[in-house]
C-alpha cells in the first residue's frame, strides 16, 4: 500500500527510508542506525584504500619511509 500520511505514493520499506512522517519512531532509529553503519563501513574502506595506496607508492619507490626518534607523546596526539 502506499504512503497513507503524506500520499508520496512510495510504497513498503522505501517509504521508510524516504518519508519521516511514515515510520514509527522505532523504525526511524533502524534507518539511522543503518546510515551510521554504512557511515562507518565507508570510513574502513577509505583508510584500507589509502593504506594499500601508500604501500604501492613505497614498493614503487615513490615514497620513502625513514626512521627518526619521536616524542611518543606527539604521536599519541595525532592518533587520538
Amino acid at each position: 500500500s502506499s504512503c497513507a500520511s503524506t500520499n508520496c505514493g512510495i510504497r513498503g520499506r522505501r517509504c521508510a527510508a524516504v518519508c519521516n512522517s511514515c515510520v514509527s519512531a522505532a523504525g526511524l532509529r533502524a534507518v539511522e542506525r543503518t546510515y551510521a553503519m554504512r557511515e562507518h563501513q565507508l570510513m574502513q574502506i577509505v583508510r584500507l584504500i589509502d593504506g594499500l595506496l601508500d604501500v604501492s607508492r613505497i614498493t614503487e619507490g615513490k615514497l620513502e619511509l625513514r626512521r627518526d626518534p619521536v616524542e611518543l607523546v606527539s604521536v599519541i596526539d595525532v592518533a587520538v
